[in-house]
């Protein structure tokens, strides 16, 4: 593995949330950075930023989800540095509301560039890997790529098809005796990050992240040390842990918990908002934040706090109660 300061690392959705996040974490590592994204300007201040610190990286406005993009951002960092140690394929984007209430057109989106785009990036990186004998590859799925969620209905399915992408690679690596080539992907659960301010929203209601809520220097942490010390699969949270272990022992109950957390948790019902398509088709126009103040609720009071409290208790208290009642009665009652 590179040390210190030699490591050549690709980031994709790099201009906000976790990936901005993760790019300062590998340039404290004196790591140097090809950072991609839509919004080119963003990617330039952080740019910027990271050669103030005395750090390297280098700017590729790239829209994932076109494979000729891709392949420009893979030639840019050959260009630049010489050869690619570690790719993250982070970018990501959603759709709130009822599948059939959901245009079909917003989630062709959300698969272009939640699972097109990384098959683009993993493609490229797989054959820059394999060309070199060694690499890491990144992807970021979501608690969501294995206990589906309602009202992502796209959303759930491109993160759950990145985990049997990400398992399918490993694989066919495993047969080719590539020792050094690793693939990991990271299941995080609900993250304090403009994601939620810009992901399209069908439902009529105001959306939330469903608590508990990580923050995304958190979630740059694990991705980090999957760099140094690749594993399989690593979640990044302990609810997501928790909800994966349970649907092992009862899938029906499982489900019926996320569903009764995801319509309490993910929008208000009780604050109305318009339909709008957020940046699934166009980039935002926000300033490119790491965080977006989730944690504390937005509301700087000791709300958040219990709501995060809350959030912690309820995957046990609820998976106790939908497991137990599952014993007595084969069919659970409709989540209302």
């Amino acid at each position: 593995m590179k040390q210190r300061g030699q490591r050549v690392v690709v980031i994709t959705g790099a201009s906000s949330g976790i990936g901005k996040a993760s790019a300062l974490r590998f340039a404290k590592n004196r790591d140097k950075l090809v950072l991609a994204a839509r919004r080119k300007n963003l990617l330039e201040d952080l740019v910027e930023d990271i050669r103030e610190r005395r750090g390297e990286a280098i700017a590729v406005a790239t829209d994932v989800s076109d494979p000729k993009q891709i392949e420009k951002l893979r030639a840019a960092a050959l260009k630049e540095f010489g050869r690619i140690d570690v790719w993250v394929n982070d970018a990501g984007i959603g759709v709130v509301g009822k599948f059939h209430e959901v245009p079909v057109e917003d989630h062709d989106q959300v698969i272009g560039t939640n699972l097109l785009g990384v098959i683009n990036g993993s493609h490229a990186a797989m054959n820059q890997f394999r060309e070199q004998g060694h690499g890491v590859l990144i992807n970021v799925s979501s608690v969501a790529g294995k206990i589906a969620q309602p009202y992502m209905s796209s959303y759930s399915a491109s993160k759950h098809a990145v985990r049997a992408l990400s398992a399918a690679i490993r694989q066919e690596l495993w047969l080719d005796d590539m020792d050094d080539i690793h693939v990991c992907t990271v299941f995080p659960e609900s993250v304090d990050t403009p994601f939620f301010d810009n992901e399209a929203n069908r439902s009529g209601f105001k959306v939330k992240p469903s608590q508990p809520i990580e923050t995304p220097e958190h979630t740059a942490e694990v991705i980090f040390d999957l760099a140094e010390d690749p594993k399989d699969e690593v979640h990044v949270g302990k609810a997501g842990k928790f909800l994966a272990a349970e649907q092992r022992i009862s899938r029906r109950a499982t489900e019926k918990q996320m569903a009764w957390m995801a319509k309490r948790g993910h929008m208000d019902r009780s604050r109305r908002e318009a339909s709008k398509a957020g940046n699934i088709y166009e980039p935002s126009d926000d300033v490119g934040a790491i965080r977006a103040d989730w944690k504390n609720g937005r509301t700087g009071s000791g709300a958040g706090k219990a709501l995060k409290a809350i959030g912690m208790i309820a995957p046990a208290a609820f998976g106790i109660y939908f497991l137990a009642r599952g014993k007595h009665r084969p069919e659970l009652e409709r989540v209302a």
